[in-house]
């Protein structure tokens, strides 16, 4: 005897629909359903983030373990990076300017 599959492949659908729809404001859900000006707005932080550090597309690629193509695609808006990723990048450059601070203090 063989299931009736259509009816549980149109429910996954409906659910994946709706889930979307709630995450209107995040800047990538899991479907890839990103909306255009997030992945702008992404796409400009993550740039000024590397521009405020003086660092070309190559140094940051290696300075942060992102290749260098990653980072042209999600500068350009190409592609959306994880919504943690921005925060993550900044979080980091924080970290590094205070810990590089209280170097220079201690010298």
């Amino acid at each position: 005897m063989r299931k009736n599959t259509t009816k549980s492949k149109t429910r996954i659908n409906n659910i994946k629909t709706t889930h979307c729809e709630k995450l209107k404001n995040v800047v990538c859900c899991p479907h890839k359903h990103a909306m255009r000006g997030d992945t702008m707005d992404t796409a400009k932080t993550i740039k000024e983030l590397r521009e405020n550090t003086g660092m070309s597309r190559k140094e940051f690629s290696e300075h942060t373990g992102i290749p260098v193509r990653t980072l042209e695609d999600w500068e350009a808006g190409r592609r959306t990076p994880p919504e943690y990723i921005p925060r993550l990048i900044a979080y980091q450059l924080k970290y590094e300017e205070l810990v590089k601070g209280k170097e220079d203090n201690l010298l």
